[in-house]
């Protein structure tokens, strides 16, 4: 989507200088994004209770949806605000192709009027270097929609994340999943802010409510600060 972008902003333009700020951008940004940004995410969702995500996750019976209360993380306009603290930050994923389109044209256009306004008051010898810093700076923003953008077919897990931008030589850990091994760092601090459990469709809920309930009291969470609830699924569709 950023080449195609990008081929439609070198259309509109004339300037030699401003037409190679947009090549440099398309050949170093997305390497140097994958190279240098190290991103850690937990994949949430905004619904509690969706069909399609108990078909999806547990097989249609049984699972657990797991409400945390986010209210104490910060709502990211860039992620890149806490990256020296590891402080988390919630994004929203961005779906629609429309808005994905608009978010990528509008930074190529501040590119390149933040080039014009410089370039005015720059010597002409320093103009490419002028440029390559300004996209390094515009690279930090393209990281951001690098990890909120989402192709539309999913729009319906209605996905957050919790994100922490890491750094090269971080304290990284290892789990294996049927993806292959997935890097991870440990970040927070216990208890985790649960404030909801809703059981998947299953055929004895009241029973099993109770077995989550004691579980939960086990590891320290208590009622009436959880809520324990079924899912309105029925068993029969």
């Amino acid at each position: 989507m950023l080449k195609a972008r990008l081929d439609h902003s070198r259309q509109q333009l004339k300037d030699a200088e401003e037409i190679r700020l947009l090549d440099w951008l398309e050949a170093s940004g997305p390497d140097f994004v994958r190279e240098y940004f190290k991103v850690y995410a937990i994949a949430l969702s905004s619904k509690d209770d969706d069909l399609s995500q108990w078909r999806g996750y547990s097989g249609g019976l049984g699972g657990y949806s797991i409400g945390f209360d986010f209210t104490e993380v910060g709502l990211a306009t860039s992620i890149f605000e806490a990256r020296k603290k590891l402080e988390p930050r919630m994004v929203e994923m961005i779906y629609d192709a429309d808005k994905q389109t608009k978010c990528l044209d509008d930074l190529i256009q501040q590119m390149i009027e933040l080039f014009r306004s410089l370039r005015a008051d720059t010597d002409p010898n320093f103009i490419r270097n002028i440029g390559r810093f300004i996209c390094q700076d515009i690279i930090n923003l393209l990281a951001d929609y690098f990890i909120r953008f989402k192709n539309s077919v999913f729009h319906e897990e209605k996905e957050w994340r919790l994100v922490v931008l890491g750094n090269v030589g971080e304290d990284v850990h290892y789990r294996e999943s049927r993806f292959g091994l997935i890097p991870y760092i440990k970040a927070g601090e216990r208890p985790l802010p649960i404030k909801t459990v809703v059981q998947g469709p299953r055929v004895e809920p009241e029973l099993s409510k109770e077995a989550v309930e004691e579980f939960l009291a086990k590891h320290g969470y208590r009622s009436p600060d959880i809520e324990v609830r079924p899912s309105k699924v029925p068993i029969r569709y």
